[in-house]
C-alpha cells in the first residue's frame, strides 16, 4: 500500500474551487494514521478498499476544511486509490449519494467499503 500523507491531503484540498483554508490539521492527520492503524498485531483496515472507506469516513464526518468537505472526502478517495494503481469508477451523484450517507452516519465502513470494491478498478482496464 501507498499511503496518502498529509501533503498529498492538502494538495488535493488545494484543487477545490476556491482553495479553501484548512481548519483542522487534527482531522488530517488522523485521517493519515487512521491507515495505518495496529491493533493486537494486526492491521485494523486490511485492505485497500477497507483504508478508503476508512479515510472516507474520517473526511466525510470531520470538518478539516472552511468548506467543500464532502467534495474533498471524495477527491481524497480518489487520489488514494490512484496512488495504489487504481481508479473508482462511479457516477457523479452515487458518488455523492455515498459520501452524505457515510456523513449522516447512514453508511458504516463495511457497507461504504462494498460501494467503494464495487467502483475500484485497476488503473489501465480496458
Amino acid at each position: 500500500m501507498i499511503p496518502i500523507d498529509l501533503p498529498k491531503l492538502l494538495s488535493v484540498a488545494e484543487t477545490l474551487p476556491n482553495d479553501p483554508q484548512v481548519d483542522d490539521l487534527g482531522v488530517l492527520t488522523c485521517a493519515c494514521d487512521r491507515l495505518s492503524a495496529v491493533a493486537l498485531e494486526r492491521e485494523v483496515y486490511p485492505t485497500l478498499r477497507y483504508k478508503a472507506a476508512a479515510l472516507l469516513e474520517q473526511l466525510a464526518r470531520h470538518d478539516a476544511l472552511e468548506h467543500s468537505n464532502f467534495q474533498f472526502a471524495w477527491l481524497a478517495v480518489r487520489e488514494f486509490a490512484r496512488l495504489n494503481g487504481h481508479r473508482l469508477e462511479a457516477e457523479p451523484k452515487d458518488a455523492r449519494d455515498l459520501v452524505l450517507g457515510v456523513r449522516a452516519y447512514e453508511i458504516e465502513l463495511p457497507e461504504s467499503a462494498k460501494t467503494l470494491s464495487s467502483w475500484w478498478e485497476p488503473v489501465g482496464k480496458d
